[in-house]
């Protein structure tokens, strides 16, 4: 492994005192992959007051005493170093109910999650590697350490943990690790939404997250239960040959991996089940389904505390999702000036994507939105003003025609704004006062 100067001084120091120490986790994982390393945990003999003792000198910070985990800072890095432990009884089925000190890393390493996860490295030693780890990682495999089941029992989040990685990384399970995955997919209740929230994220932006959607469709669904109303729902529409599930799955895996969109792919359609209607041929259609989707998409995204601008973005993009965009200018720019540049092209590839989940027969409609993308793209090089902060005119210059600072300075900007988007003006000064100057004398300033 190729070890940063800090954490070979905090091994060295561990070392020189007595104590045996070791890199663990993540850290050797992806160095064995060849993946960037940006965390780095070690494991000890030494018990937590003699870890504090030997780094005296070092900035110490007790994160989790009772498990044996001191952060030590050395060289601008964090380092967590845990004692070796074992555990045992995990009633709450998230939490160990006992940790018991060991000098042994092997028993150490038998109580981690995943074999890939259950390997240690030193300098002197090399590899430690009592489960199988490295073969595993060879041949991209997720498997539990020992029995599945009871890992799974021990720790519910290790089903989202696994099927998470799987999503990462690319990597298949492991035949028992996948049989215990869907034995325990309705055994989350008791999780944090923080954490839930946090592996299904890391999940959606995985290379592999068409296939985890798919497979583990079971723990998807109980994680996030307002999905289950599209589950193998029928579309009833020519527009659509996949369910809506799986036309939902494959929108999330068409676009790119920033989850903001990933989670816009993932909620665009759910509130349509609510909105059907059946014509007279028996064709089913969906009007007002952005609007619905929004309203539960952002009752579940608050509901697994997700930051509210990244919920407001999500929402604003599903809105927006079903729009038929013309390529025409001025409607381009309208709804660019109105939705921002950045969420206007976000809103372009949500809506490819969602074209490339439906019948490939209405591809056709892809030309027309490259078009809005070229055209959207022009508007943006040329400078177009899109807001009020880009027009050659400002609220000083309004104030200075007479009119007091206040609400209606902002109306006539915005009104000046909507001429120039209109292309009934042009973005130039003195053309801009004296539309301002005429819209004062028809007194809509002082209305």
């Amino acid at each position: 492994m190729n070890i940063p100067n800090g954490v070979k001084n905090i091994l060295n120091t561990l070392n020189a005192s007595g104590e045996s120490a070791y890199i663990v986790g993540g850290a050797v994982r992806n160095s064995i992959m060849g993946r960037t390393v940006n965390d780095y945990d070690v494991t000890t003999s030494a018990l937590p007051d003699k870890i504090e003792d030997i780094f005296s000198d070092f900035s110490t910070v007790n994160v989790g005493k009772s498990f044996g985990t001191v952060v030590v800072y050395v060289e601008g890095t964090a380092v967590e170093v845990t004692t070796h432990r074992k555990e045992s009884g995990y009633s709450d089925g998230r939490h160990p109910d006992g940790v018991l000190y060991t000098e042994s890393i092997h028993e150490d390493l038998a109580r981690r999650d995943f074999t890939m996860n259950a390997i240690a490295y030193s300098e002197n030693g090399g590899y430690i590697d009592p489960f199988g780890g490295i073969s595993d990682i060879k041949k991209r495999t997720v498997r539990c350490v020992g029995n599945a089941e009871e890992r799974f029992n021990e720790d519910r989040l290790r089903v989202l943990r696994a099927i998470r990685f799987s999503s990462e990384l690319g990597f298949e399970l492991h035949e028992d690790t996948a049989k215990a995955v869907h034995a325990y997919a309705n055994k989350l209740d008791g999780l944090s939404k923080e954490r839930i929230s946090a592996e299904l994220c890391r999940l959606l932006c995985g290379e592999n997250v068409k296939q985890t959607l798919t497979e583990y469709s079971d723990v998807i669904i109980s994680a996030i239960p307002a999905l289950e109303r599209i589950y193998k729902y029928d579309q009833g529409n020519p527009y659509h040959i996949f369910d809506l599930y799986e036309h939902t799955v494959n929108c999330v895996s068409y676009i790119e991996p920033a989850l903001h969109l990933r989670l816009a792919a993932l909620f665009h359609d759910i509130g349509k089940p609510l909105c059907k209607s059946v014509d007279t041929e028996g064709i089913f259609h969906y009007k007002g389904h952005p609007a619905v989707s929004e309203a539960i998409s952002y009752s579940v995204l608050k509901g697994l505390r997700l930051p509210t601008k990244l919920c407001q973005t999500v929402c604003t993009l599903i809105k927006y999702h079903d729009e038929r965009i013309s390529p025409d200018s001025v409607r381009i720019k309208r709804l660019m000036s109105k939705m921002g540049a950045d969420m206007f092209f976000d809103l372009l590839k949500l809506q490819k994507a969602d074209i490339l989940s439906q019948n490939p027969k209405f591809y056709s409609r892809l030309e027309s939105l490259n078009e809005v993308y070229r055209q959207a793209n022009e508007i943006v090089k040329t400078g177009t003003a899109l807001n009020v902060k880009d027009l050659k005119i400002n609220g000083n210059d309004i104030v200075a025609l007479g009119v007091r600072p206040g609400r209606q300075v902002g109306e006539i900007l915005n009104a000046l704004l909507d001429g120039v988007v209109s292309n009934k003006l042009y973005n130039d000064k003195e053309m801009l006062i004296e539309k301002a100057e005429e819209i004062i004398r028809r007194g809509v300033a002082n209305e």
